[in-house]
């Protein structure tokens, strides 16, 4: 009868932690809030040469000016390679449901091989976003905001941090 009553509160405290664990892992911020967190942390993480922070935003569905044959590897070669310093004129996502966009006019400067320092401003680059199953604290799933597809205006050529 004991081990019963010790089973029942042994249970009952794991379900309490498990739903507490749920719920400290949901975001207390608004979507748009949340994507301007994540792609600052991404920024700052590009700056410092650190692919990681970057990879965590990207979608494995990641497509750039419509082709979906993004190399991410490649990505976080050019990352550690030019630590690319992104700045963007404004980011004020537009948020319908578990899609949003940013539509800015954004500068990249790198530091390229032979070359040095270059910097090429960007006009009109839209970011698109989608809410995507993940998980925290490897257990618990939430959904997170990652960049789905770039998109930069016809003509504009950002090759020379590839190089």
């Amino acid at each position: 009868m004991a081990s019963w009553k010790v089973a029942t509160g042994i249970s009952v405290v794991l379900v309490l932690g498990i739903a507490g664990l749920y719920v400290a892992a949901q975001p207390r911020t608004s979507d748009a809030d949340q994507i301007r967190d994540a792609l600052s942390r991404a920024v700052e993480a590009s700056r410092n040469g650190q692919p990681g922070g970057v990879m965590e935003l990207l979608s494995d569905q990641l497509t750039v000016n419509g082709s979906s044959q993004t190399d991410l590897s490649e990505v976080a070669d050019v990352i550690r390679k030019s630590h690319p310093d992104v700045k963007f004129a404004s980011v004020d996502p537009i948020v319908s449901g578990d899609q949003a966009y940013v539509v800015t006019d954004a500068t990249i400067a790198g530091d390229v091989p032979v070359v040095g320092q270059l910097s090429i401003p960007v006009r009109n680059v839209k970011l698109v976003f989608s809410k995507e199953e993940a998980r925290k604290w490897v257990l618990i799933p939430v959904h997170q905001w990652r960049l789905t597809s770039v998109s930069l205006a016809p003509g504009t050529d950002v090759s020379g941090l590839t190089n």
